[in-house]
């Protein structure tokens, strides 16, 4: 038996005290019927929790072992590696058209990557304001929290500039929505 043995199905707890469920069409007509459905939910949330902490523990437990028996062949791996990655170096250089090295077992790509050079962004920019202002670019950009202040949804689903009162067609009124999440209380739980 591993930590991962559960029942095949959840079941539902009982119904609250008054022996009161919601309908079948899952609507919500009282407090109590509010108060059933979190009880269940938190549950489920519970449940679920203690299989995701379970599984995690087994998985744990799997890479720890994998880890310790991959451990001796790393080392091993990375010498052949090197030698053979040294030996294709040493083919191309002798014949840069010999990019390849194949033997019965596999074989080894080599690439060339011209030599270049990295940038400190910030002190490139320095550089560029102090007198090479040619390599300057700027990027023009507006952004929505500043257009709240001047655009508004009106009548008709049209969205106006207020300052002019012209109709804006290149914004697109959104609906109102309003979520809701359901934070089960659950108890701390220490792995």
């Amino acid at each position: 038996m591993t930590a991962l043995d559960v029942p095949d199905a959840y079941e539902e707890p009982e119904p609250d005290e008054d022996g009161d469920r919601p309908a079948a069409d899952g609507y919500l007509k009282s407090e109590s019927h509010a108060w059933w459905a979190a009880r269940t939910l938190r549950d489920i949330t519970q449940r679920r929790a203690d299989i995701e902490r379970a599984a995690d523990a087994e998985i744990g437990r799997i890479r720890d072992a994998a880890e310790r028996a991959i451990a001796p062949l790393a080392f091993r791996q990375r010498w052949f590696s090197a030698i053979l990655e040294d030996y294709a170096r040493r083919i191309r250089a002798a014949d840069p058209r010999q990019k390849r090295v194949t033997t019965p077992y596999g074989y080894i790509q080599t690439t060339r990557k011209a030599a270049g050079f990295d940038v400190d962004t910030t002190a490139a920019l320095q550089w560029a304001a102090n007198g090479h202002t040619e390599f300057l670019h700027t990027t023009a950009r507006v952004l929505k929290s500043e257009l709240v202040n001047v655009l508004t949804v009106g009548d008709g689903g049209k969205v106006y500039d207020t300052i002019t009162g012209d109709e804006v067609d290149w914004a697109t009124p959104t609906p109102e929505t309003v979520t809701a999440v359901f934070h089960p209380d659950l108890p701390e739980v220490k792995p």
